[in-house]
Order: C-alpha cells, then sequence, then structure tokens
C-alpha cells in the first residue's frame, strides 16, 4: 500500500475519532453505528498516538502551517498524547 493510500486511511480514521469524541457514545456502539470492528478502533488509536510521539513538529510550528478547527483540533490531540478524548 501506497504512502498516499496510507495517508487517506489516516485521514479518515482521524476523522472518525473526532465524531467519536463529539458523539458521546461509547467505542462499541459507536463501532457499530460506523460500521468498524473495535479492535480496528483501538488499533488506528494505537498507530495514530504512536505516529503522534515521534512527530518533532511543535504546536506552534503547527498551527503556523494549519488554521481553523484542524488546528485547534490537532494541538488538543497532541497535547493530551492521544487522539480519542475518551476511552472506555
Amino acid at each position: 500500500m501506497g504512502r498516499r493510500a496510507d495517508d487517506g486511511k489516516r485521514d479518515e480514521w482521524i476523522q472518525r475519532f473526532r465524531r467519536r469524541e463529539t458523539s458521546g457514545l461509547t467505542v462499541a456502539t459507536f463501532c457499530e453505528w460506523e460500521s468498524v470492528s473495535v479492535a480496528a478502533f483501538y488499533s488506528w488509536q494505537k498507530k495514530l498516538r504512536a505516529r503522534s510521539r515521534g512527530h518533532s513538529i511543535s504546536i506552534a510550528d503547527f498551527l503556523v502551517h494549519n488554521s481553523g478547527q484542524q488546528a485547534r483540533v490537532a494541538a488538543a490531540m497532541i497535547a493530551q498524547g492521544s487522539v480519542a478524548a475518551h476511552e472506555e
């Protein structure tokens, strides 16, 4: 699988985590609603956390190059050290 396909999948999961954070649903219910497995949810959460920890860009640099809601969400994710704000 190429980098572009990987980036597309990553972006898809980031959007999914954002929807989950605002949904108020449990992980299990949300995954059923999204037609994804709970195992895939946690696997992607782990992948994205590992990537965010290995990132050398500072929050300030990121914010300079990104704007709006995307930057606020990303900054919060980086500050928390995770993608999902709620874990079951």
